[in-house]
């Protein structure tokens, strides 16, 4: 839905997809579709699918992926000024945006409806899998049969339990129509909950490196409470980079406190997603 259509006679050249995540609703994600209209004015068109509400998340990233560019299509073709395209994901809304990255890519003969793709965004996004974490009489054997159960097909490629498509090893190939897809955009962000998120820890939603067969945490020294972001961002507790080598795939971090928190931004996001079916294990 647009849940900006008050005036059907503006002409706006800037289309923001905003993506909800697992077993959600539209409406999770309206103060955030409504803040980026408010800030980017008439020239936005701002929409937010209503294609896999609830039980119908269930049905696979693929699937919903396939949907939200049919929906994507209607909308360029009833806005002939649009010009470019944004992708904002939260959650599984991440992957189902990676998806769509790919599958715009792989569009022949005009590559992402002809729009410019311009600023891609992942928050608290599980990009190398999800984590079912076994507490106390419940073990992870347990956890995953109740995520098929419960959760449906979205949930076991999301935790990488899915033999008929391993969509996320698909997806971290390089060289892949997802990997430029993603590379596509001029602009690439991860916003990464530093602590305290069981499911989406650190090192998957910022596709953080591994280490002697552990994640990299958030870069360490500095006290959350110091602050280096001044009076207009007193959150930001630290900063510093990822790949540290200046090439295009090194990745500026920012760290915040209270919970929320790393960004990363760069040129590159690195490898992600193979269509032919060559994908390699994250």
């Amino acid at each position: 839905r647009n849940i900006m259509s008050d005036d059907a006679r503006r002409a706006p050249t800037h289309v923001v997809i905003v993506l909800h995540g697992f077993m959600g609703f539209c409406n999770n994600v309206d103060q955030l579709a409504r803040s980026i209209r408010t800030r980017m004015g008439v020239d936005a068109l701002v929409i937010v699918p209503p294609s896999y509400q609830l039980l119908r998340s269930q049905d696979g990233i693929d699937v919903i992926a396939r949907r939200v560019v049919g929906q994507l299509h209607d909308v360029v073709a009833a806005h002939p000024s649009l010009t470019s395209l944004s992708l904002i994901g939260y959650s599984m809304g991440g992957l189902i945006a990676h998806f769509v990255a790919g599958l715009l890519l792989a569009r022949d003969p005009a590559p992402f409806f002809g729009l410019r793709p311009l600023n891609f965004v992942s928050i608290a996004c599980p990009h190398v899998g999800a984590r079912l974490v076994a507490d106390g009489a419940c073990s992870t054997r347990v956890l995953l049969r109740l995520a098929k159960l419960i959760g449906g097909r979205s949930a076991m490629q999301m935790t990488c339990a899915d033999s008929e498509t391993r969509l996320l090893a698909l997806m971290a190939h390089r060289g892949s129509a997802f990997s430029r897809g993603l590379a596509a955009f001029e602009s690439r962000r991860l916003y990464s909950n530093m602590s305290g998120d069981r499911t989406v820890p650190f090192w998957t939603s910022f596709i953080a490196q591994w280490h002697a067969g552990n994640p990299i945490a958030p870069p360490a020294g500095r006290s959350p409470e110091r602050g280096i972001g001044g009076v207009d961002y007193p959150h930001v507790a630290w900063e510093g980079a990822l790949g540290g080598d200046g090439s295009a795939d090194t990745y500026g971090a920012y760290g915040f406190a209270g919970g929320f928190a790393g960004v990363a931004s760069s040129g590159s996001v690195d490898g992600v997603g193979d269509m032919a079916g060559t994908g390699e294990e994250v």
